[in-house]
């Protein structure tokens, strides 16, 4: 009998938890071939900005260079992004800009949720989930800085924003966001601790062994 418990203890142990789930809906700035984000919103922008977020094409040259990875930065404004001499020089409104990118979580566990990225920014970034300040700022536009969000998240729909403000500047003022390598996990809401069948019949095997021993003794 005390056999019998081990082994049905060895099962619960070898079956253990479920493995975390991908979390759908998290995408990469810049994806897609049109002129227009297509999983991206720009939220807000500061006046005069009617059109948004689009996919830059040109970028200054000291811009994280988007080649290596498949996001694209994206904008308000694509004309001469690259151009600081006036009076052609591209100047985006100082100014507050919000892009939101909306995600399920229908399923899985919010407590058990799991974000990572990187992020490179004109000016500066602050990443906002579901309304909640996440304390994590950006200001470099050279090269991607990683981040990653633990808690904050809903059951259902998340909102992860991301608050890009332009600083002021007399001219050559583009303004803009790439998001790289965007996933996360997160634990299915109802897991079910099944065995793999190499376990099953590693317990069927002890089982007859204890069974035979059994009818040997007698």
């Amino acid at each position: 009998m005390r056999i019998r418990l081990l082994l049905l203890s060895f099962v619960v142990c070898v079956a253990g938890p479920a493995q975390a789930d991908v979390i759908t809906g998290l995408f990469d700035t810049g994806l897609g071939a049109g002129a227009v984000d297509p999983n991206y919103v720009l939220l807000s922008a500061p006046a005069g900005v009617t059109t948004g977020p689009t996919i830059l094409n040109s970028i200054p040259a000291a811009w994280f260079d988007p080649t290596s990875v498949a996001a694209n930065w994206i904008g308000v404004n694509d004309d001469d992004a690259f151009n600081f001499t006036p009076p052609n020089g591209n100047t985006d409104p100082a100014g507050l800009y919000v892009y939101r990118l909306t995600f399920s979580l229908a399923g899985l566990n919010p407590s058990s949720a799991l974000i990572t990225g990187r992020l490179a920014v004109d000016n500066s970034a602050t990443i906002f989930l579901n309304g909640i300040d996440m304390g994590l700022i950006s200001q470099d536009s050279g090269v991607l800085g990683g981040f990653s969000l633990a808690s904050g998240f809903v059951s259902g729909q998340n909102q992860l924003d991301f608050h890009v403000t332009n600083f002021p500047q007399e001219f050559g003022n583009p303004t803009g966001l790439i998001v790289s390598g965007l996933s996360g996990t997160a634990d299915p809401t109802n897991p079910a601790n099944v065995p793999e069948p190499t376990t099953i019949a590693l317990v069927a095997i002890g089982l007859a062994f204890c069974r035979r021993r059994r009818s040997t003794a007698s």
